[in-house]
């Protein structure tokens, strides 16, 4: 398992509206679903199995929506990685290689499914298509933070942290407002570079956070 996706940030709605492919939906009951789904990804209560219900009520109404299919594996990122029914990460896994899949043949040329993609095969294990995925999204909108995020943990499983901090960096550049979300990414990020002085302050500050037992496991790494 990569570092690089331990931690995946929830990009807020006036970011995604620059991802959104141009095959929207013409259904309006399916776009005011979309629009719940992605109201609640957003906000502090995002819940993986609420949004995966709209998402799907949504999918009833416009199988060929391609943006609710990746909505709903940005959120299941979340809930993997946030270690939630490990019990079932098998079954959650193959969900998102469906989902990521279907998003892509949909609209090829939408940033949010190529991203999606590119996870899809870092949890594969093939870092290198998730790298060429990762490339394909930020190439089509380089001033999109999410785009220059992914390729920044993408880049960094194969040691390219430098360029890493510079995409993250870039990404809060672009989106201010959710620094927060992408910093998430740098005490991994630092291990990663073995610069113990920052990794040791970006894991204070996450411990300081939520108090998760994983940072005093990142703490004993330094």
């Amino acid at each position: 398992q990569s570092v690089a996706v331990m931690i995946t940030p929830a990009l807020k709605g006036k970011e995604h509206s620059r991802l959104l492919s141009k095959k929207k939906t013409t259904n309006l009951s399916a776009w005011d679903l979309y629009l719940q789904a992605l109201s609640l990804y957003n906000s502090d209560e995002a819940n993986y199995p609420e949004i995966a219900s709209i998402c799907q009520r949504a999918i009833k109404l416009d199988s060929n929506f391609c943006d609710i299919y990746a909505l709903q594996c940005r959120s299941l990122t979340n809930w993997i990685f946030g270690n939630n029914e490990p019990e079932k990460r098998a079954e959650h896994e193959a969900l998102f290689h469906t989902l990521s899949q279907k998003a892509y043949d949909l609209d090829p040329n939408n940033p949010d499914a190529l991203i999606v993609l590119s996870r899809s095969f870092n949890l594969r294990g093939d870092f290198e298509k998730r790298v060429e995925y990762a490339k394909l999204a930020h190439k089509l909108n380089p001033s999109n933070a999410a785009a220059n995020l992914d390729l920044g943990m993408a880049v960094s499983s194969f040691g390219q942290f430098e360029d890493s901090l510079n995409y993250i960096q870039r990404a809060i550049e672009l989106d201010p407002s959710n620094r927060g979300k992408y910093e998430g990414f740098l005490p991994l990020l630092y291990l990663g570079m073995a610069d113990a002085e920052n990794a040791k302050r970006w894991i204070t500050v996450y411990r300081d956070k939520n108090g998760h037992s994983r940072w005093d496991g990142y703490m004993a790494i330094v």
